[in-house]
């Protein structure tokens, strides 16, 4: 079997196609789709979530073999196409302002270095950038097409979820033999998480790229925002 190599020509070629779909296909949708077919989109792409949450697990753990309890949707990226899919269906804002920063920043880390073995064409290697791209695009879908976008008062909901959710994951990893959220090992594959160290000293790090990168999220519409004001007459 052929090995997934870093920064090679499979990755970039797998990147950038996700990407392009995951922002093109939405896109296209607000420029040029009706409301009807816009709405038929919406839950397309939230079956093909809730279809891609079992299949993962399925493909990996009933035919590979690969141990269950390690391929279950609990990294940040698994728990956007879970919830993702519930929040396209129902139109929920309350999971976007969460979902917006879990599946653009852990999707745009997952993708630049990804924790995958498996090279083209193996099934595993497919299965982990359409998780991501569908994990994304819920929210350029969210994003573009539905009008949604986060406020100053999602970071405050956000962070400490995130920091709850980590927690909960703790014991959990310790109970499965797991290592979601990387809390208690560093993924196989090279990642900033080298910059900090071996285990447990790269904790710190890691919480503290997360934070960063929670707020370097929400700069595009503080911007945006800002411009806007200035724009208005006596701004």
């Amino acid at each position: 079997m052929a090995t997934f190599e870093l920064f090679g020509l499979q990755h970039w070629l797998g990147t950038g196609i996700t990407l392009a779909i995951a922002v093109f296909l939405p896109v296209w949708l607000r420029c040029y789709a009706s409301a009807r077919g816009q709405e038929t989109a919406r839950m397309v792409i939230a079956v093909c979530m809730f279809i891609d949450i079992g299949l993962g697990p399925a493909v990996r753990a009933g035919i590979y073999g690969m141990p269950l309890a390690e391929h279950l949707p609990l990294h940040l990226c698994g728990m956007t196409v879970t919830l993702g899919g519930f929040m396209l269906w129902l139109r929920s804002y309350r999971l976007y302002q969460v979902l917006y920063y879990w599946g653009t920043g852990g999707a745009l880390v997952a993708l630049i270095t990804p924790d995958v073995v498996q090279a083209f064409p193996h099934p595993v290697f497919f299965l982990f950038f359409l998780s991501h791209g569908l994990g994304f695009m819920s929210i350029m879908f969210a994003t573009l097409v539905m009008g949604f976008r986060p406020r100053p008062r999602s970071l405050l909901i956000v962070m400490p979820i995130t920091a709850a959710y980590a927690l909960l994951m703790y014991p959990v990893n310790l109970l499965l033999g797991s290592n979601y959220l990387f809390l208690l090992a560093k993924p196989a594959q090279p990642s900033p998480l080298d910059w900090f160290g071996p285990w447990p000293s790269y904790l710190p790090g890691l919480v503290g790229m997360a934070a960063v990168a929670l707020v370097l999220l929400y700069v595009p519409f503080a911007v945006i925002d800002f411009l806007r004001r200035k724009a208005r007459p006596g701004g």
